[in-house]
């Protein structure tokens, strides 16, 4: 529908031809739909097969019959190697996932030290929790082009470390949204922050 959306499409189709397995979520809740068409376009030029799974979630929102007949359909009806059922709202079905993945992927060596968590420094951590915890406090309000910058980031020894960031929108509507009345949105994003 958008740019955006076109370019991450074309992204997800590149990083397809290099992957060791792949996942499709299928939304459980809606009508069955061919996934073999946007496989073959991402897939189709390598020499050997990719493991793909097909993630069924939403299973909480249907009758354990239905999604048992969604389950047969997409098994009869696509090129999928495996069906798992889950909801991720609930966190049922997730560690089949998981599971699933670690069986298809490769031993190779290990690329970074165990003591090392990342590759990204603490700031990126910090702008992605800031991030989070605008998109659970506005939900649908606020887009995901929300950006958030690292501006200060200070370590102190005798007391938590001083951090301030700032949050870029797309348009000043946006901005009064953020903020609030009296800044009391902008103040309840901080607070669950230091939760």
């Amino acid at each position: 529908m958008h740019k955006l959306d076109s370019m991450m499409m074309k992204n997800v189709q590149s990083a397809i031809g290099n992957a060791d397995c792949v996942i499709v979520v299928a939304d459980a809740s809606k009508l069955p739909e061919k996934i073999d068409d946007m496989l073959e376009a991402g897939v189709g030029n390598k020499d050997t097969k990719v493991p793909v799974v097909l993630v069924l979630n939403k299973k909480d929102m249907i009758k354990p019959g239905e999604i048992a007949k969604k389950l047969e359909w997409y098994q009869k009806f696509t090129d999928v190697d495996d069906v798992i059922p889950i909801s991720a709202k609930f966190g049922h079905g997730v560690v089949d996932i998981k599971e699933w993945i670690l069986s298809k992927l490769p031993l190779g060596p290990a690329y970074y030290p165990k003591d090392i968590a990342s590759e990204h420094p603490e700031r990126f951590f910090v702008g992605e929790i800031v991030r989070e915890k605008i998109f659970l406090q506005y939900r649908q309000e606020i887009p995901y082009a929300c950006q958030v910058n690292v501006t200060s980031y200070k370590s102190r020894p005798s007391a938590k470390d001083f951090i301030q960031v700032e949050i870029l929108v797309e348009r000043e509507s946006q901005r009064s949204i953020i903020l609030g009345k009296g800044w009391e949105s902008y103040k309840d994003v901080g607070n669950s922050i230091k939760a």
